[in-house]
């Protein structure tokens, strides 16, 4: 019987299978496991394997054999299935097949009974400490156990348990049981029409928060589940006040199209087409191509406007100075995007922590997360008609950041330059906020999509390029930049050839200005301002 780790291991191979595998100490520093663990897992999965007459060797494999061999091995049901795994497909299960028995569930998760009965206490508990209510939970009424809640609590489940599904690193797994061994009326197949349906829309849709895997998950479980979520016609009403603004959203138009295709493709209605359509546009819904008309707006961008104005002199007389215009208009965008986000749907984001250790690293970030923690929530249910929750808080400090021009009162001169980036959502901004720290003396405007950017290209010529596609830096249109670069990365990037300074000057005083700077006492950061000043000054 294969253990979790195994499963963790097939699920890194995997993964990495475009890394060379006799490099084994990089990939090993990757999945963070010792030699000697990784061959006693690799052994254990061979020894699984030896009566299929299949070796796992990584050093010699194509994709092809490798994805037979994990189809192979994860299709079998001899699986120790971690807790976490386990919780994910119980669930899931339970959700779709009401007043399910634990000898069911003992079966299909090959554990004991007791074990079983010991998970479902266990996600009863998690279900209350991430959701911080009990309006849904896990319950048994003597036919079996079922989820008892509000459609609506259902629905939250639904979407936050496929951002789990989807972020965990046995999603494929985990996804195998909920198509291959939950015996439903739809699967795999199925799975994949939606998502092409999805995909079919994607270059209408440059950022969609959740990502294409979870949205497609959460229709497909949808679609399955329609005769049980009967309550379309009261939760539309509850909708009302959002159905206009929505209405003037592209999103709206795509979910549109989105559901009445499903609604073709597998000849279905839902109890409320006009909901589902809301709902997924709810989803859809993204800050950065939200359509504001402040004139639309009236009463609300004033209500907004002064609201931001007060904080913006608070903050000034703590001794910030801010750029209040940019900082008003992106801000503006984020208030009126939560305040039009029905019901907070979903509490759990995969890159909250990544968001709160960015603002941890530096002291006057966690000074600002704190002042904004303590004073946002006294006044903005007045603004919004609710309170923000602790990721909307540092949500809100990561877009504001950029817009600070200093925490110390000290003036800083910056040059205009844009975000060129595929990520999408939260991660372009903490893109961004990482990008305004490690350039102080880049003023970075906008966030300009890929596809956007290839296609105006000599729309964006006057600025200066920062972006996580390589491929820009290679045309010698800007600087290459990514979450995971460092200070030593840039400065070891940065050659004498890339600067393209032969324009300013002639080679040789070029060759020993920069050398000056790289042998000076200067920090690696001051050295990075520098030079990337003098790679400013040489493209323009």
């Amino acid at each position: 019987m294969l253990d979790s780790k195994d499963l963790e291991i097939l699920e890194a191979l995997k993964e990495n299978l475009d890394q060379p595998f006799k490099k084994i100490k990089n990939f090993l520093n990757h999945i963070k496991i010792s030699r000697g663990d990784f061959y006693y897992h690799l052994n254990h999965i061979n020894s699984a394997l030896k009566h299929k007459n299949k070796t796992l060797n990584v050093t010699k494999i194509t994709k092809e054999e490798f994805q037979e061999i994990y189809e192979l091995i994860t299709s079998k049901q001899d699986i120790f299935l971690n807790s976490n795994v386990g919780g994910y497909i119980l669930v899931t299960y339970v959700f779709l097949n009401d007043y399910t028995k634990l000898s069911t569930i003992s079966k299909l998760l090959n554990i004991s009974v007791n074990s079983a009965f010991k998970l479902i206490t266990k996600i009863n508990e998690t279900i209350r400490e991430k959701y911080h209510y009990d309006k849904i939970l896990i319950s048994n009424s003597g036919n079996g156990y079922f989820f008892c809640g509000d459609e609506l609590s259902k629905r939250k489940l639904l979407i936050n348990l496929s951002i789990q599904i989807n972020t965990n690193k046995s999603s494929k797994l985990i996804l195998d049981f909920i198509f291959n061994k939950f015996n439903l009326p739809y699967g795999y197949e199925d799975f994949l029409k939606i998502k092409n349906i999805l995909l079919s829309h994607k270059n209408d849709l440059s950022f969609v928060e959740l990502g294409w895997d979870t949205l497609s998950l959460i229709l497909f479980i949808t679609l399955v589940y329609r005769e049980k979520f009967s309550e379309g016609q009261q939760l539309y009403a509850q909708l009302a006040d959002h159905e206009q603004f929505y209405k003037h959203q592209k999103s709206y138009n795509i979910a549109s199209q989105v559901i009445d295709e499903i609604c073709t493709t597998f000849n279905v209605e839902f109890t409320s087409n006009q909901f589902e359509k809301l709902f997924l546009s709810n989803m859809f819904l993204s800050k950065h191509e939200m359509i504001v008309a402040t004139n639309d707006f009236g009463y609300e961008y004033q209500v907004i406007t002064n609201f931001l104005q007060r904080l913006f002199d608070h903050l000034e007389k703590e001794g910030y100075t801010i750029n209040r215009h940019d900082a008003q208009q992106r801000l503006f965008r984020f208030l009126i995007w939560t305040k039009y986000q029905w019901e907070n749907l979903w509490t759990i984001d995969a890159t909250t922590k990544l968001k709160q250790d960015f603002i941890n690293s530096r002291v006057e970030y966690k000074t600002l997360f704190k002042f904004l923690t303590t004073n946002l929530n006294k006044n903005i249910k007045e603004v919004i008609n609710k309170e923000l929750i602790e990721k909307q808080i540092i949500e809100f400090t990561i877009i504001f950041i950029p817009y600070i021009n200093t925490f110390p009162q000290k003036d800083v001169i910056r040059q205009e330059a844009i975000l060129v980036t595929d990520l999408k959502g939260s991660l372009a901004n903490l893109l961004k906020a990482k990008a305004t720290e490690m350039f102080p003396n880049f003023y970075i405007n906008k966030i300009i999509s890929l596809n956007n950017y290839y296609k105006n290209k000599n729309h964006y010529d006057y600025y200066l390029k920062i972006s996580n596609d390589v491929n820009i830096e290679k045309e010698n249109k800007g600087i290459y930049f990514s979450l995971n670069t460092n200070l030593e990365d840039m400065l070891a990037k940065i050659k004498l050839e890339s600067l393209a300074i032969e324009d300013l000057l002639d080679f040789e005083k070029a060759k020993m200005i920069v050398n000056k700077i790289l042998e000076s006492d200067a920090t690696s950061e001051e050295k990075v301002q520098v030079l990337l000043q003098l790679f400013y000054l040489a493209k323009k």
